[in-house]
């Protein structure tokens, strides 16, 4: 599995040209690649940079940090039934409100799009736990 981590992802706008461009380098990025590759956006949401654009590029599975992004639910329920979605449901920074129950309907939610089903959902933290103390970390892991 190889995960591309896009955090400027967030920032692409209704510009063609923008849109365009991003497309094309994921494209280009994952010609010849056999292995599951996953989009990964976090830090905010991509919504303005349109459903077509960010599924595209024939990535496996999508990673959305939906704490900071929430609007990528929108996309979330747009993306094709046969790619992946990995819910980013608990925050690194803070766990404010944070519960098992959101975070299990956060897991059918996306299950419910587009056919898409539970065996191609995922749970995951907003981004790398590294920073965190090992009480923290497993608080986070936990919860998943």
């Amino acid at each position: 599995m190889i995960q591309i981590d896009e955090p400027a992802a967030v920032r692409i706008d209704d510009s063609p040209a923008e849109r365009l461009r991003f497309a094309e380098a994921g494209r280009r990025l994952l010609d010849g690649v056999e292995a599951h590759a996953s989009l990964a956006i976090l830090g905010g949401d991509a919504e303005a940079a349109g459903a077509e654009t960010i599924f595209g590029p024939p990535y496996a599975s999508y990673l959305f940090d939906l704490i900071e992004g929430p609007d990528d639910w929108r996309l979330v329920a747009q993306a094709p039934g046969d790619r992946g979605i990995v819910c980013g449901v608990v925050p690194v920074a803070r766990m404010a409100a944070v519960t098992k129950e959101t975070v299990v309907w956060a897991a059918h939610y996306a299950a419910s799009t587009r056919g898409r089903g539970l065996a191609r959902v995922g749970l995951a933290t907003t981004g790398s736990l590294a920073g965190l103390d090992w009480p923290s970390a497993i608080e986070r892991i936990a919860l998943l």
